[in-house]
């Protein structure tokens, strides 16, 4: 036996290290199936009138896995666009299977095409059932959605279908009624001497207004700071490298009868003895200049990343412009570039765009269109963007091109995000402006009366000149399709009001046979704080011809848009998150892992 053993050993520690490996690989993949198991069915969420039905995690993953499906193949879910919370789509297929709105997966047309379901789960690296389950289930979301908007089960019909068609009719003449008037806006703005105001009064106009951004809020008030930064630049002029150009053998007559010989179907074959065209010397300079500005350009930016990089070894402060300035200067013989910085001034975009020459300079290096130095700025890491831009405080930009063939450099010296202000120092300004409108608004409104006597009386040409402003172009309106009023924008209770004036006029008589004190009125205006003086010039009511000529179809469109995007934001809310949460009493498991949605907005792209 001993012989055997002696004789055999090495074949049967083979057999016998094999059998215990595959004992430990079993019992460890056995362990793993266990742990697996244990973990998709621990409780992520509870839900039902009682809270009693139980979520596992696997049934987050399967949310999880049926966004990522929709979103391989391009598929949103609307009204909300790209969904980033599983256990939101989750309660929507909850609300929509609640309402009998999901089908079985063969009912997708998807299923009759064989060649594009193989398409979509190739890309979507997907089983076919599992695709037609996820359409399915998108198909049902659309529908519950469509109905809330629509009528039954959940809302009040269709909007059109509530009026019968002598009623819509009278609705289309009311709303298509048009109305052509001259107008003179009278707008409020800052006194020229401000006016005094206790910080009492500055301060509650702060505290009011603090949240919004400027124009944002009522009456255009707005304080809250916008992203602000502060910035350094170099500029290297295309002229000095233009002028050191000049004077070098670059432009010699040998380098300029070849660039003359390169190009002859430009500038025509060169002859013997002639001189060489100014055309073809112009022409040779601007290359010239441009592929020296590139150079420029390539070593002055790799010399400041290799700078930054120093920088965040030893923690230096890295190199400075004005060193890179002379630099510039000792290697390629161009005379010092000019070096600006913003100081303690902070710069939000318009500030940014409004800087001379590196203002409107851009970069071609993010995508298909140029790039410009606001939305550089504006891009920076400190004001919470994505990467796809990837710029930082204290980091060199790109280099800039000018409009001008001029280049730049630049850095982000410092940044403040969106916030209030902290005081009223901050905007003592604009508040001080804002409520020295606001108290000339309130006197344009107490002389109402003496404006528009003065109007009818004396015209308004007169009525614009005594007020230092203009005359509109007579212009035509009508509820539907509002156009915008002179000087204050889209506003339809204005064009309303405008409306309805010249409708309580004699339906007998034209309007140039009515007085003065008849078409001549005025309108206050106070969310844009501006009084219109309006003289009514024509108008032209709907007629039924014309109602039926456009057809009501369109009318019924027109007219029933705005109501329809008033739905529409109510299916939004109706269907968010919370609201479905509370709809259905979702609630998280103690400890079970959330997601927060990037925003709680619908997906403009969708819309």
């Amino acid at each position: 036996m001993l012989r055997f053993l002696r004789k055999y050993n090495k074949y049967i520690l083979a057999v016998f290290g094999t059998i215990l490996l595959v004992t430990f690989l079993v019992g460890s993949a056995i362990t793993s199936l266990l742990a697996g198991a244990g973990q998709a069915n621990t409780e992520w969420a509870t839900l039902g009138p009682d809270g009693d039905e139980s979520l596992a995690a696997i049934d987050l993953e399967q949310a999880r896995r049926e966004l990522r499906l929709l979103s391989a193949i391009g598929r949103d879910v609307p009204p909300y666009g790209k969904l980033d919370r599983p256990e939101h789509w989750f309660l929507l297929v909850r609300e929509a299977q609640s309402a009998g709105l999901v089908g079985g997966p063969y009912a997708s047309p998807l299923a009759q095409s064989a060649a594009g379901l193989a398409q979509v789960t190739q890309v979507s690296g997907e089983n076919p059932r599992f695709v037609l389950e996820t359409l399915a289930k998108l198909a049902g979301v659309s529908s519950v959605i469509d109905l809330y908007m629509g009528g039954s089960p959940y809302s009040q019909a269709l909007p059109a279908s509530r009026y019968s068609d002598r009623r819509f009719m009278h609705l289309a003449q009311d709303r298509f009624h048009q109305v052509t008037a001259q107008i003179v806006v009278l707008k409020a703005s800052a006194p020229d001497e401000p006016r005094p105001f206790t910080e009492a009064q500055l301060t509650e106009q702060l505290d009011k207004y603090a949240e919004d951004l400027p124009g944002a809020g009522e009456m255009g008030f707005g304080y809250r700071l916008p992203d602000r930064a502060k910035i350094e630049w170099l500029v290297v002029s295309a002229d000095s490298v233009r002028a050191v150009i000049v004077d070098s053998d670059e432009l010699d007559p040998v380098a300029l009868r070849k660039h003359w010989r390169s190009n002859a179907a430009r500038f025509g074959e060169p002859q013997p003895n002639a001189d060489v065209p100014d055309a073809v010397r112009n022409d040779l300079l601007e290359t010239l200049t441009e592929q020296k500005l590139k150079e420029i350009s390539r070593v002055a930016h790799n010399r400041l990343l290799s700078e930054q990089r120093t920088q965040q070894q030893d923690g230096g402060p890295g190199m400075r412009f004005t060193d890179l300035a002379l630099s510039i200067q000792e290697t390629f013989e161009v005379s010092l570039p000019d070096y600006h910085a913003t100081g303690g001034s902070w710069l939000w975009l318009k500030d940014l765009a409004a800087l001379e020459g590196i203002g409107k300079a851009t970069t071609a290096k993010f995508g298909r269109f140029p790039t410009s130095l606001p939305v550089l700025v504006m891009s920076a890491r400190e004001f919470g963007r994505d990467d796809t831009i990837p710029i930082r405080q204290g980091a060199v930009g790109p280099p800039l091109d000018g409009r001008d063939g001029s280049l730049y450099f630049f850095r982000i010296t410092d940044t403040d995000p969106s916030r209030p202000p902290r005081s009223v120092d901050e905007v003592r300004d604009a508040l001080v402006a804002d409520l020295g409108r606001l108290e000339v608004y309130q006197e344009l409104v107490e002389s109402a009366a003496v404006i528009e006597r003065q109007a009818r009386q004396e015209g308004l040409l007169t009525l614009a000149l005594a007020n230092d402003t203009v005359v509109e172009r007579a212009s035509t309106f009508a509820t539907v399709g509002t156009g915008a009023l002179p000087k204050i924008g889209v506003h339809e209770p204005t064009v309303q009001t405008i409306v309805e004036r010249a409708q309580r006029l004699p339906p007998d008589k034209l309007i140039d046979e009515l007085t003065e004190e008849q078409r001549t009125f005025v309108v206050p205006v106070e969310d844009r704080l501006a009084l219109l003086v309006v003289r009514l010039i024509r108008q032209r009511p709907l007629t039924e011809s014309a109602y039926t000529q456009q057809g009501r179809g369109l009318l019924q469109f027109a007219i029933m848009q705005p109501e329809m995007q008033e739905r529409r934001t109510e299916a939004v809310e109706a269907f968010a998150f919370d609201a479905l949460a509370a709809r259905h009493n979702f609630k998280f498991a103690v400890g079970a892992a959330t997601t927060q949605p990037s925003s709680t907005q619908p997906d403009q792209s969708s819309q």
